[in-house]
């Protein structure tokens, strides 16, 4: 038996690595920073890029495609007929709700950066589930 049709008959398993990056990005997302890292000046946009910038990308990049593939896969119509725009809202929509709530976390604070950032993670991950699509194997699963 193919992976495709496996697949196909354990729906779960589209499932499992979306909520594993959503775990990971909630966990990183609530917890605390201690003061010695956000003490300090704040510089310009260019110097305030940092590390934590890619990280952003990298996870919303993340969250964004295999939130696509879990959709594509799902019994529920709404979400398989509307995919691509379900997991580019809801990505962004869970980024945006998370930025607010660390405004309410000790050392950490809400940015309007750290949204765009997201966002600069979300739109390539739709662009190469769209291209990958095309490919024979990948475009049955992804």
């Amino acid at each position: 038996m193919d992976i495709v049709r496996w697949l196909d008959k354990h729906k779960l398993f589209y499932w499992m690595p979306l909520l594993a990056v959503i775990a990971v990005i909630l966990f990183f997302s609530i917890i605390p920073r201690p003061f010695e890292v956000i003490a300090g000046e704040k510089g310009s946009f260019f110097h305030e890029l940092d590390f934590s910038d890619i990280e952003h990308i990298a996870a919303y990049f993340t969250l964004c495609f295999f939130m696509g593939v879990a959709f594509r896969h799902s019994k529920i119509d709404i979400l398989r007929n509307n995919h691509y725009a379900l997991a580019i809202s809801l990505s962004l929509l869970i980024g945006a709700m998370l930025e607010f709530l660390q405004g309410f976390i000790p050392g950490r604070y809400l940015s309007f950066y750290d949204v765009m950032f997201n966002l600069t993670g979300i739109i390539p991950a739709h662009l190469l589930r769209y291209v990958l699509k095309k490919g024979k194997i990948l475009g049955k699963i992804l």
